[in-house]
């Protein structure tokens, strides 16, 4: 019959496919999972020649972590003044409370909404994507360029 079971879950999913997958993922994985995901990036395979770069950049992972950390803590500061957690936890009121806008950035986001007629689950997402990109700025509003790289990464 008409059932509906609520399965209370806090977990942290990260998955890679390989390159000659990714055209297939809609078919691996159900397209109102991916809907679900916070975040989806895709990485070009790094070449040969560029590799001792890499190993470069993850010397500086230390650095990197201490800045998550910072970041993370004003996020929390900040959120805490309206009765949240983290970015992603945010109900709607908070969402929009802690995700103020430029004005760049708020036309942006009403002339995405529009074109891609995107749901209220995705508009959620985003905003909170981008709140968490410019928390690594440390600033209050989000801009066109934080706002562009959720939309971008946000599946």
């Amino acid at each position: 019959g008409n059932q509906s079971i609520n399965l209370p879950a806090d977990f942290l999913c990260v998955t890679g496919f390989n390159v000659s997958e990714i055209d297939q993922y809609p078919k691996i994985i159900s397209p109102s999972l991916i809907e679900r995901f916070d975040l989806c990036v895709y990485l070009n395979p790094i070449a040969i020649d560029r590799q001792k770069e890499f190993i470069k950049l993850l010397k500086h992972s230390k650095k990197m972590s201490e800045e998550i950390n910072e970041a993370r803590e004003f996020k929390l500061n900040r959120n805490a003044k309206v009765g949240g957690g983290l970015n992603s936890r945010l109900n709607t009121q908070q969402t929009y409370e802690v995700c103020r806008k430029t004005k760049g950035a708020a036309s942006l986001f009403k002339e995405a909404v529009e074109t891609n007629c995107w749901s209220f689950r995705r508009q959620l997402k985003i905003l909170q994507l981008a709140r968490s990109i410019a928390d690594f700025k440390f600033v209050e509003q989000i801009d066109e360029y934080q706002l562009s790289k959720a939309i971008t990464w946000a599946p």
